[in-house]
This record gives structure tokens, sequence and C-alpha cells, in this order.
């Protein structure tokens, strides 16, 4: 007459190698798919910084591209109409803004133009009145100064280009472009040794 306990070795004995082959599947499988994820959360995170290092470098590039661009303008000579300091408030609670109102006059082949940009972007505005004061004390109406003149659009002109010290720094951000690819290739070609 069997007893329990030999009904359960003479049960453990024929089950146990089934059980233990799924075992070992399932955590074959879940190893295998922990090993995925981490390589795709790696591919993920090396992309995003590459992104973010080139949305730095196109903008640095932009800077450093319209710098040079003014710099192949034609030379023109300007006169001064305007030179003040202009204010804006946008809303209550926003404190006041201020600018530059530059005005100047300049001949391009037998036409007269008005410029009112000092640089090739927009005057920019600031809290800070004595910034734009001491810009525009720069300039005294009637004051003869080199203006640049786009040659394919005279009606576009600056007194002033652009610093070239985007292109310097360009370096800096190009680092995380090859770091975040770097780490993206390196996830999606070495293969971890639990999946051997």
């Amino acid at each position: 007459m069997c007893s329990w306990q030999d009904l359960s070795l003479d049960f453990h004995h024929h089950a146990s190698p089934g059980l233990a082959r799924r075992g070992v599947y399932a955590t074959a499988l879940s190893v295998k798919t922990q090993n995925l994820g981490g390589k795709l959360y790696l591919v993920f995170i090396g992309l995003a910084v590459a992104g973010m290092g080139g949305i730095f470098v196109a903008w640095l590039w932009k800077g450093y591209a319209s710098a040079r661009e003014t710099r192949q303008w034609q030379e023109v000579s300007a006169t001064v109409l305007e030179s003040a300091v202009q204010d804006r408030v946008l809303g209550p609670q926003i404190p006041r803004e201020y600018s530059l109102k530059l005005m100047y006059e300049y001949p391009f082949n037998g036409k007269s133009y008005l410029g009112e940009r000092l640089k090739l972007r927009e005057n920019p505005w600031a809290k800070e009145k004595a910034r734009a004061k001491g810009i525009a004390e720069q300039f005294r109406i009637g004051q003869e100064v080199t203006a640049y003149v786009n040659p394919a659009d005279p009606s576009q002109a600056v007194l002033q280009h652009e610093t070239k010290a985007p292109l310097y720094s360009i370096w800096f951000p190009c680092l995380f472009v090859i770091a975040g690819l770097g780490i993206a290739v390196k996830a999606l070609l070495i293969r971890p040794s639990a999946e051997a």
C-alpha cells in the first residue's frame, strides 16, 4: 500500500523536469524581454541626446550663417534720420520694455531706401532702458554711417554685422550629437551575454 509520501515523491520525480524546463524557458524569456526593453530605452535616450544636440547645432549654425551673409553685402553710405529709445507695455502685470528706434536713408542703384534695422535680426526688446539708450547714443541725427545692403533685395540693409561667436561654440553641442548616436549604436550592436 502506497503512502502519501511515496505518491508525493513519485509526482515530483515525474513532474519536476517538465516544470523545470518551463521555469527555465520563462526565465529566459523574461531576461530576453528585459534586454530588449533595455536596448530600446538606451536607443531612445541616445537619440534624444543627439536630437537635442542637433537642435543647438542648427541654431548656432544659423546664427553664424547670418553673420557671414551680411559681410558679403555691398557697402553704401547712409544718413541717420532717427535714433531714439521706444518703449511698450504688453500688459498690466508685464514690466515695460525698451528698444532702439532707428531709421536711416541710403542710396542703391539710383534709388533711395529707408532702413530700420541695426543688425539682421529685428531690434530686440529688453527690460533695461540703459541698453537701448546706449545704442541710440551711438547714432546722431544727420550722422553719416556705413550701411550694408543686400544686392538681391536692396530694401534690406543693416548697420552692424552679427557676431561670429556661434561658430566658435558649435563644437560643444556636436559632442552631444556624437555621444547620443554612440549610445544608440552601441545599444543596437552589442548583444547582451544573457541572450547567448
